[in-house]
């Protein structure tokens, strides 16, 4: 009988202590998911330049309304929730970004979204960094 107590403690023990660390990301994905109005770059300034964040049927996904897209995963970088991904630009382009593609990393800091994304040109590598910031916090 103490044995069997043992193992049931064992085990609600084992649920908590796994479920916790999912829920927090969970808790910490929603905080990136709906849109974000473009605030700063490196790229030049773009007041209309906005991001989407969808958890779908595919996955966890942004896009931007200048033309590109990207699938997300969670991760965490210097200790702290990330979203990291590969996305590509529009083959609709016109521009020399037509149809690249890039790695792409989301940190939240506060009310700031901070986006880095690495676009793999002919021989080199385009690194262009934002921020975003909520429509209702004022940007």
């Amino acid at each position: 009988m103490l044995l069997i107590s043992k193992l049931i403690c064992s085990a609600i023990l084992m649920v908590v202590v796994c479920c916790v660390p999912l829920s927090h990301a969970a808790t910490e994905l929603n905080d990136y998911i709906g849109p974000w109005k473009q605030v700063a770059s490196n790229a030049g300034r773009c007041d209309r330049c906005e991001i989407v964040f969808v958890d779908g049927d595919q996955g966890l996904s942004v896009a931007a309304n200048n033309g590109w897209s990207a699938t997300l995963r969670p991760g965490v970088s210097e200790g702290r929730f990330m979203l990291r991904g590969d996305g590509r630009w529009s083959s609709t382009l016109t521009s020399g970004l037509r149809g690249r593609p890039f790695s792409i990393d989301f940190i939240l800091r506060g009310d700031r979204l901070h986006m880095t994304m690495e676009i793999r040109m002919e021989g080199r590598m385009r690194v262009v960094k934002a921020i975003f910031q909520r429509h209702w916090f004022g940007a």
